[in-house]
C-alpha cells in the first residue's frame, strides 16, 4: 500500500495514472517502488486525501500543489474527489479556485500531531489514496530525524490498520534552505518505512 516517490508531490499525477491503469512514469528520471493496479471505488471516482503540513495547506494567494495535481489528474481522464477536514489555503483564498479544495493539510503541524489525528480522519473521510508529505516542521522545531521517522511510520501504520487497502504515496521532503543536513538524514530513512510496510498483496 505504500508507494515511495522520489520526485516530489507533483510527480504523483503520473504515478497515480500508472497505478490506475492510465499513463505511467515517475518523471525526471527518478524511480519509485513498483505499483500493482487494483480496483478502487466502484463509483469510478477516487477519493484522495492530501495529508501533511504547510506544503499541503499552502497560503493565501498561492495555487498549492493540489491545484496542479487536480488539473493533471483530470487531464488524464481520472475522476477524483479530494477529501479532508480542511478547505482552500491557509489564511485566505487560493490563486485558482477551479479545483476540489478539500484536504488534510495543517499549517506548521508536525508528524506527531498528524499521527494523533489520522485515525479519526481515516474513519471520517475514508480515502482510497493518501498523499503524505510530513516532517519538515519536526526538523525545524528541533526534533531528530530518527524520532520523526518513527512518527511517520506511525502515521502510515495507522492508515493501514484503519483500511489495509489504502494506497499511500509517501513523498521525500522538499529540501529547505535551512537545516538541510537533518532533512537529508530524514529523507534517507523514508524508503525503509515504505518498504517495510508494503506487502505483496498491497505493494
Amino acid at each position: 500500500a505504500v508507494m515511495h516517490i522520489r520526485t516530489g508531490l507533483l510527480a504523483v499525477a503520473c504515478i497515480l495514472a500508472a497505478a490506475l491503469g492510465c499513463a505511467g512514469g515517475g518523471g525526471s528520471g527518478e524511480s519509485s517502488t513498483p505499483i500493482v493496479s487494483a480496483p478502487l471505488s466502484a463509483s469510478g471516482t477516487i477519493r484522495i486525501m492530501p495529508l501533511g503540513d504547510s506544503i499541503t495547506s499552502s497560503l493565501d494567494g498561492e495555487a498549492s500543489y493540489r491545484y496542479w495535481l487536480y488539473q493533471q489528474l483530470a487531464a488524464s481522464g481520472l475522476s477524483v474527489d479530494f477529501v479532508g477536514s480542511q478547505r482552500g489555503v491557509h489564511r485566505g483564498e487560493p490563486r485558482f479556485p477551479d479545483f476540489d479544495q478539500d484536504h488534510e493539510g495543517h499549517w506548521m503541524w508536525r508528524a506527531d500531531e498528524i499521527r494523533l489525528r489520522i485515525g479519526e480522519w481515516m474513519t471520517t473521510y475514508q480515502p482510497e489514496i493518501v498523499l503524505l508529505h510530513i516532517g519538515t516542521n519536526d526538523i525545524f522545531q528541533g526534533q531528530g530525524a530518527a524520532s520523526t521517522a518513527e512518527d511517520i511510520r506511525g502515521i502510515v501504520s495507522t492508515i493501514l490498520s484503519t483500511d489495509p487497502d489504502t494506497r499511500i504515496v509517501l513523498s521525500l521532503l522538499i529540501p529547505p534552505d535551512r537545516d538541510p543536513a537533518r532533512m537529508v538524514e530524514l529523507n534517507a530513512l523514508l524508503p525503509e518505512i515504505a518498504g517495510s510496510l508494503s506487502t505483496i498483496e498491497n505493494p
